[in-house]
């Protein structure tokens, strides 16, 4: 039977212990697979290391593109279309 502290404590998280709690039992598994997943590649990928270096490398930083601002001068030397 559960404790009155870890009741109340469970109580205070809230709502999102259920989502992580099914959620971190499936880590494991998927520590394995991808543990059996990086052994096939090797041997796939025997003559290339390149390939599976790319295939289980650090990701690079991904960034969202940005609009490039208009400069300045560009702006004020158009000359105004009238009316």
């Amino acid at each position: 039977m559960p404790s009155r502290k870890s009741a109340a404590s469970a109580a205070a998280q809230g709502p999102s212990v259920g989502p992580c709690a099914w959620r971190d039992a499936l880590l494991p598994e998927l520590q394995k697979g991808l543990k059996t997943l990086r052994v096939h590649a090797a041997a796939a990928y025997v003559d290339d290391p390149g390939a599976q270096k790319a295939l289980f490398g650090k990701a690079a930083a991904v960034q969202a593109p940005k609009r490039r601002r208009a400069k300045k001068g560009a702006a004020e030397a158009a000359p105004a279309k009238p009316a």
